[in-house]
């Protein structure tokens, strides 16, 4: 139980230490088969488990160490899986082979195995996991069976079966190591931690380095091949011994501490740190007040090249520059001048955030990419972005709260989340029509943000996009969009109206809530589904909708006084509709105008012309399908229409008959109900007497059934009364004599 307990943990946690060189091999997920969950099975040194398709898997070594083979079969069954963790902290291993049959090797399969010097794979393994080799700092050699489909070694290193992909170096290889050839990528953390090593010849197919590959290597000197463009995260960071480096004309991007505690970084004097053409890193203590120029022929500022230099207060860049890396200027503080040289294509991640004095830039022509936060929590009030963007990145202005005024150009088309995000003096945003959707957060708490104007072609809000915006008074919401997200205007606490268009379909949960000043939302007969609190918080709300709609149900259900927007779509001739004119998200002061026309005709007729009045009754002529237009004006003459239909029925018109006039004493008549015109929906009522007297006898009351059976038991005159009742309650009676023989 205690090693299954330990190969969870070990599963799902590496120690800071373990992770720093883990030894990654291939990225991918546990392998296996339906493992039951009874207690594992015992075969000599090996802990077992029956998968559901009958093989077996290795669940733990139990034995003595020393040189391992594992088995192929146990008690007839295929050995397939070796599972997480299976040989963990076995101190005493030296060697392992692997067997054909067994297809892979999970994660953290000999983690810390400190004495493992080395391991054989046979052709059948197609997967190893991840930091199987974690911790296994004796070992030397890693060896592929040659007809291995998916995996090589050359030199006891760990390669792709074509030899493209480097994947893994053993920690204790000693000397100098000739990458082949043919080798064209570098895993991550490849080489991290082999001390031994104090050469690596690097080919000149590979392009890039990658996070770690170098870390903590024993390196003297590294030749970067021309044709390598970018080197990543503490890619060389703590390799002590290494002072000379060439570094090609290539390179052009250079990640935060790839150089961080080598010979050669600290052998530098202070100041700027190039590496070949990139500025690596300032190097010491700046002055306050430190106004720096960066040097001609420069290709681009690296990552953290100047983070957190407090004392800077100027930089100029010379026009060579192309990229501003990863939070090359975060922290900045001081910062108040930077030029963006017209070659600049590219701004990393967060690379001026936190540069609070930092109140104008103007970004050139040829950037194409802005990535995530990269002017975060400046002090910018303004910004424009040029047409050669088309993304960029999430709350890459987010808690800007100087910022006055933005403009997104028609060439953006996707960004990221909380774009403005806690632009607390926001108030003028112009957006482009390459936009489709308005990603999440994306104006939340931006407390000064009064009105705005979405383009046409939005299709989709996301959710809390503008949460917390508590001076929105004004949005018209484009007619694309089919939903109202999670908390999208939440806490908009100057919004007084708000109209829903026909295009939307679903008002999700939390959607208005804490809008304590919206007194009135249009919803329209679109809208089905109305999401948990989506109005909680709005004491004074009124729900305007057509009559009968899901809008109207959820008002009752909910106890929010519910106003139609138009009394009726349908009535009977003689009857009125009442146009409950109602505007938001425009320019107020509004007024109303109200027209009506038949359906088969061309020419409207205007019952009232814009007036201030917003509730018209129209009372139609003839019984035929009408429409309804109301027109809305603001006070900068826009005008909007919106378009009702109305159904005149004819007066309701009992039409029913009887069977016969006259009978004879034990017959009966029939009475059938029908009728005309009304609200339909019709149910019916049968009533009778003797001529000579005046009490009513009930035959039926209202129902469906329409054909009503009377038998008169008297030789007598007798009155008939059938009633017609329809759905808006309106009754029409018919009465017939009947004389019986």
């Amino acid at each position: 139980m205690k090693g299954k307990i330990l190969r969870k943990v070990l599963a799902v946690s590496l120690s800071a230490a373990m992770i720093m060189c883990a030894g990654l091999t291939t990225v991918g997920q546990f392998v296996g088969t339906d493992i039951s969950v009874s207690a594992a099975d015992t075969y000599g040194d090996f802990q077992y488990q029956v998968n559901g398709d009958g093989t077996v898997t290795i669940m733990e070594y139990t034995g003595n160490g020393g040189d391992v083979a594992v088995p192929s079969m146990i008690n007839g069954r295929n050995v397939t899986v070796i599972y997480n963790g299976a040989f963990h902290e076995c101190e005493t291993l030296t060697s392992v082979t692997i067997p054909y049959g067994i297809t892979a090797v999970n994660d953290l399969a000999f983690v810390n195995c400190k004495s493992l010097i080395s391991i054989v794979f046979s052709e059948s393994v197609t997967f190893i996991g991840e930091n199987v080799f974690t911790g296994c700092e004796s070992l030397e050699s890693i060896i592929v069976d040659k007809n291995n489909s998916t995996y090589s070694s050359d030199n006891g290193v760990l390669l792709d079966k074509d030899k493209k992909t480097l994947i893994f170096c053993p920690r204790n290889k000693k000397g100098t190591y000739k990458i082949p050839d043919t080798v064209t990528s570098v895993r991550e953390y490849a080489f991290c931690g082999c001390r031994g090593l104090t050469s690596i010849d690097i080919p000149n197919g590979i392009t890039k380095i990658e996070s770690f590959t170098f870390s903590e290597c024993g390196l003297t000197s590294i030749v970067i091949p021309n044709g390598v463009t970018s080197i990543g995260y503490n890619a060389f960071d703590g390799c002590g011994a290494l002072q000379n480096i060439t570094f090609p004309a290539s390179l052009t991007k250079i990640s935060g501490r790839a150089f961080k505690d080598t010979a050669w970084y600290n052998s530098q004097p202070n100041g700027l740190v190039f590496a070949g053409n990139v500025l690596y890193k300032y190097k010491g203590s700046m002055p306050y007040d430190t106004n720096i120029t960066v040097k001609d022929g420069t290709v681009s500022i690296g990552a953290e090249a100047f983070s957190q230099c407090r004392n800077m207060t100027s930089v100029t860049l010379p026009g060579s520059v192309t990229g501003i890396d990863d939070n090359a200027f975060s922290s900045c503080s001081s910062l108040k001048r930077i030029n963006m040289p017209n070659n600049l294509k590219y701004i990393g991640i967060s690379a001026f955030s936190g540069c609070t004095s930092l109140s104008q830039i103007t970004l050139p022509d040829s950037i194409t990419e802005l990535h995530t936060n990269a002017f975060y929590n400046t002090g910018l009030t303004s910004i424009t972005i040029p047409d050669s963007l088309t993304d960029i990145g999430g709350y890459v202005f987010g808690n800007c709260t100087n910022l006055i005024s933005a403009s997104i150009p028609d060439s953006i088309t996707q960004t990221g989340r909380g774009v403005f995000q806690d632009c607390k003096k926001l108030e003028n945003v112009t957006i482009g029509k390459g936009l489709t959707y308005i990603h999440d957060d994306w104006f939340a708490g931006c407390t000064s943000l009064k009105n705005i104007t979405l383009p046409d072609n939005i299709k989709s809000i996301g959710w809390e996009t503008f949460s917390g915006c508590t001076s929105l008074q004004g949005i018209v919401i484009p007619d694309g969009v089919t939903s109202i997200g999670y908390e999208t205007f939440a806490r908009c606490t100057s919004m007084t109206s708000f109209n829903i268009p026909d295009s939307v379909t679903s008002v999700n949960s939390n959607a208005f809530i804490g809008c304590t000043n919206l007194t009135s939302i249009t919803v329209p007969e679109s809208v089905t589904f109305i999401g948990w609190n989506a109005f909680s918080d709005c004491p004074n709300l009124t729900i305007y909708g057509m009559k009968g709609s899901y809008a109207e149900t959820y008002a009752k259900r909910n106890n929010i006084p519910f106003v139609s927007a138009i009394s009726s779509d349908e009535i009977v001739l003689g009857g009125t509709v009442t146009v409950n004119a109602k505007a938001v998200n425009c320019t107020s002061n509004y007024t109303y105008a109200v027209l009506y026309k038949k359906k088969s005709e061309n020419k409207w007729t205007v019952k009232q012309n814009y007036s201030t009045n917003d509730t018209v009754v129209i009372k139609p002529a003839r019984a035929t399908d009408y429409d309804i237009c109301v027109k809305v004006k603001d006070t900068n003459g826009k005008i909007i229409k919106k378009f009702f239909e109305l159904k005149v029925n004819e007066k309701l018109k009992n039409t029913s008959v009887i069977s016969a006039a006259t009978i004879k004493k034990g017959s009966t008549v029939t009475v059938k109900g029908s009728a005309t015109g009304g609200m339909g929906n019709y149910q019916y009522a049968v009533l009778y007497k003797k001529k000579s007297e005046s009490k009513w006898t009930v035959r039926q009351g209202y129902k469906d059934n329409s054909e009503i059976i009377v038998r008169p038991y008297t030789n007598t005159d007798y009155d008939i009364c059938i009633k017609v009742q329809d759905s808006s309650g309106t009754i029409a009676k018919k009465y017939f004599s009947v004389t019986v023989k």
